[in-house]
């Protein structure tokens, strides 16, 4: 039987000096979830490492009504940047049977507008379907978007991503200029347009 689902919540706490970085394990055990709150208002990136070889769910929930902003599934030894607001929590929920093992480094971010310009480009990545959508960004994660959800991204310019189709790789977008900031793009039919560009 699975053991109960609990919710536990972990407050980082960081330093007055901006160039510090809080580094910290975190171990999600089978049918649990863990938060993370920001205890200022400041804009953070949590980095996440994923040291198991099982998957666990990543999710950016409002504080106030606990709605999902964004949200994704991390594969075994993934990684992902993920922004924290101070406005919202950040939950790691493990649907598996076994712990799942990862490494967090919450860093200080710029407020949107203040981001070095061309260089990289922050916009989202939405499922509006209910089937889950796996993707690949190279050297950067592996993001699997679950269905009515969102993945918040800031990737740098000439950054690729890709699909799998049967056992292939294709790239699905790479990022340049003519993405505007903050933009949203639709996955699922940005995926049908390049299957049929490729004739797959």
């Amino acid at each position: 039987m699975h053991p109960m689902k609990k919710l536990f919540v972990f407050l980082f706490v960081f330093s007055a000096l901006s160039c510090t970085t809080n580094r910290t394990g975190l171990k999600v055990p089978a049918g649990e979830s863990r938060q993370v709150n920001t205890p200022d208002q400041k804009l953070y990136t949590a980095q996440v490492k994923n040291q198991s070889f099982r998957g666990v769910d990543v999710a950016v929930l409002s504080k106030s009504d606990g709605r999902q902003v964004r949200g994704f599934g991390l594969s075994a030894k993934g990684k992902a940047d993920v922004t924290l607001e101070s406005e919202n929590k950040l939950v790691f929920k493990n649907n598996g049977e076994r712990p799942v093992k990862l490494r967090l480094a919450m860093i200080e971010a710029k407020v949107p507008g203040q981001a070095d310009t061309g260089t990289s480009i922050r916009f989202t990545l939405r499922n509006k379907t209910a089937k889950s959508i796996p993707l690949l960004i190279p050297d950067v994660m592996n993001p699997n978007l679950s269905p009515f959800s969102s993945s918040g991204v800031e990737l740098a310019i000439g950054q690729e991503i890709l699909f799998r189709e049967k056992g292939k790789k294709y790239l699905l977008l790479a990022v340049d200029t003519s993405m505007a900031e903050g933009s949203e793009i639709d996955v699922a039919a940005l995926l049908k347009v390049r299957r049929k560009e490729l004739g797959l």
